[in-house]
């Protein structure tokens, strides 16, 4: 999907890839797996609430994932953000929550 609507934007803009990548600025990222007895986080309102402050946080300047593994007994969170050591932190804080409620 990501590489079709590379294509539009190329064909549209008569733009190289080279040229587009210029636009994108790659941010710090931290990801932290927590081990879980089980993977239901969103029923948790102390959780749910930690996630939507950070989301709230963020807004406009990184991006916050928090997920379920597919295959094992974790909660992925994920965040990016233009300051490393502030996302830490962030990251941290959720995965403190999750563990408080979860482990």
């Amino acid at each position: 999907l990501t590489a079709c609507n590379l294509l539009r934007i190329m064909r549209e803009t008569g733009a190289t890839i080279k040229e587009l990548s210029g636009v994108m600025s790659k941010l710090p990222q931290v990801l932290v797996n927590i081990r879980v007895k089980t993977k239901d986080f969103d029923s948790i309102p102390e959780i749910v609430e930690a996630i939507r402050d950070t989301e709230k946080r963020l807004s406009g300047r990184g991006r916050l994932l928090v997920r379920p593994s597919g295959t094992e007994n974790l909660v992925r969170v994920m965040a990016e953000g233009p300051d490393e050591s502030e996302i830490k932190g962030l990251v941290e804080s959720i995965a403190r929550t999750i563990s408080n409620y979860l482990c």
